[in-house]
């Protein structure tokens, strides 16, 4: 073995021994994720507040994405939400986080919190459309626009956060007895459902898919909110009557 060979092999072994340690150390952003899927009493909100900001002084972006086995997930504001982390949701927002910065599966924040029941995080991701101005500068970083929510965004399946929530409450309806948890579900998904309904969301599209897809539940929850199933959608004189009856529901 020659003796450059022999520097060559102590250099990649040297490579590989760092990138272990840079791995089981983890990265910033891999931190930040982490805190944010632990208990909120083990690590509070302004612990994560506080890492977010040293993380963004560094000029780091505020919409960086999750990487687990080298495949790409959620922004940091995806993860707050799925968690029902509030404080840090309304941080992220005051520090310019794209709330419609979507997942590979175009899975929005809103979706997430949509999925999830939590009408506290829907209600704050919502109220992004009132302000178009940035409302919070971390020190030593730039102003970030505030971007408002789009509630009628659709993901790579067609679904919108409006079909989204109709579908998680149609699946609680479907418990028979409920106790005492359950019931406080419930009521968390139709206060989603509404606050959906008060941002004006388009229902066209989700009862299209109810009828489609003989989802029932759905088109009930729809028809109850001022859905008419008789409404002409096209020249054709489509209807979702007539879509769900030649689907045969």
């Amino acid at each position: 073995m020659t003796t450059l060979t022999l520097v060559l092999l102590i250099i990649a072994g040297v490579l590989i021994v760092w990138r272990v340690i840079e791995a089981l150390r983890g990265t910033p952003e891999s931190k930040l994720f982490h805190q944010l899927k632990q208990p909120s009493q083990q690590i509070p909100d302004d612990c994560i507040i506080e890492g977010i900001g040293k993380y963004l002084a560094k000029g780091h972006s505020v919409d960086v994405i999750e990487t687990i086995e080298d495949k790409s997930g959620g922004t940091l504001l995806a993860c707050a939400c799925s968690f029902g982390r509030l404080e840090v949701v309304d941080h992220l927002i005051r520090s310019g986080a794209d709330p419609n910065k979507a997942d590979p599966q175009g899975i929005t924040p809103l979706m997430i919190a949509c999925e999830k029941g939590m009408p506290r995080v829907v209600d704050k991701l919502l109220r992004i459309v009132s302000s178009p101005s940035p409302l919070f500068t971390p020190r030593g970083s730039h102003k970030r626009r505030v971007i408002p929510t789009a509630v009628n965004q659709i993901n790579k399946k067609g679904e919108t956060a409006l079909w989204i929530a109709c579908m998680a409450l149609s699946s609680s309806n479907d418990r028979g007895t409920m106790n005492e948890d359950a019931r406080k579900e419930k009521k968390r998904r139709r206060e989603v459902l509404q606050l959906l309904l008060n941002a004006r969301a388009d229902m066209s599209r989700p009862m299209r898919m109810a009828c489609f897809n003989g989802e029932e539940d759905v088109a009930w929850i729809l028809i109850s909110k001022g859905v008419d199933v008789r409404r002409q959608l096209n020249e054709e004189l489509c209807s979702y009557l007539l879509i769900a009856v030649e689907k045969g529901y």
